[in-house]
């Protein structure tokens, strides 16, 4: 008991140590989930969960995977998720975490040395190619509905928004394709069905809903709504508290 006190004191203090130069520099407020409820992070931590199943399913596909070949693999897959776009800035450029954590250092070489076969060279390549493919699959149709508590419902795309189209191939990995809207169809139940997209390099194209997702930022936008205790049934869940390990 004295070792885990000792512990969670040192733990609290080298959050301190952390956090409040940051509060203060940025003037960031943190909010935190309690301890031992991961469902409380919601799409975040579902998305952590689903790279854990594409990773292994990535790895598994690859028969006697070298080492070298795996840590490589790793880093490529840092590379594939931090260069996914989530907004899209004021000149319609789209935004990685990339840009905002190490902005103008994206090179994601991996672990391969001199002493690298071509068989481990082939490894990597192959299990990244891979993992794009199955991670692509997974990630793009994630933000193609708008989810609100549990239900679905059609996203209503209005013209200059800009979006991410779900090509059907993409030859190169971390090929995001995206493009702005130009205009919408509506069905007549007034839902929106398709929009005509151009895409970076100018051409333009009708697409089905189906096949165009928003960025993550648009998405968390569009899903905010207040926190309601319901009437009847139903359980009432709080808005995460603040907490500050700072002294005021």
């Amino acid at each position: 008991m004295k070792a885990a006190k000792e512990q969670d004191k040192s733990t609290k203090a080298l959050s301190a140590d952390l956090e409040c130069p940051v509060r203060d520099r940025w003037s960031i407020d943190f909010r935190f989930n309690p301890a031992g409820a991961p469902h409380w992070g919601g799409s975040w931590e579902r998305m952590i969960q689903e790279i854990k199943k594409v990773l292994a399913s990535t790895v598994e596909s690859v028969a006697g995977i070298h080492e070298e070949a795996f840590r490589t693999l790793l880093v490529r897959v840092e590379g594939i998720l931090n260069r996914r776009p989530i907004a899209f800035d004021e000149n319609g450029l789209p935004v990685s975490p990339f840009d905002i954590v190490s902005p103008g250092n994206k090179e994601t070489q991996g672990f391969l040395s001199e002493a690298s076969t071509l068989e481990v060279l082939r490894q990597a390549r192959q299990a990244a190619q891979r993992f794009w493919k199955r991670w692509r699959v997974f990630y793009l149709p994630t933000l193609a509905v708008d989810r609100v508590f549990g239900g679905q419902r059609s996203i209503q795309l209005k013209p200059s928004d800009q979006v991410l189209l779900r090509e059907g191939s993409y030859p190169l990995v971390n090929s995001y394709t995206t493009g702005k809207i130009v205009e919408v169809f509506r069905s007549n139940d007034g839902y929106v069905r398709s929009a005509l997209v151009e895409t970076e390099d100018g051409r333009q194209a009708v697409r089905d809903i189906r096949r165009i997702s928003i960025t993550e930022g648009a998405a968390l936008e569009r899903k905010k709504m207040p926190v309601k205790r319901p009437t009847s049934g139903g359980a009432w869940r709080p808005e995460p508290h603040t907490i500050s390990l700072c002294e005021s």
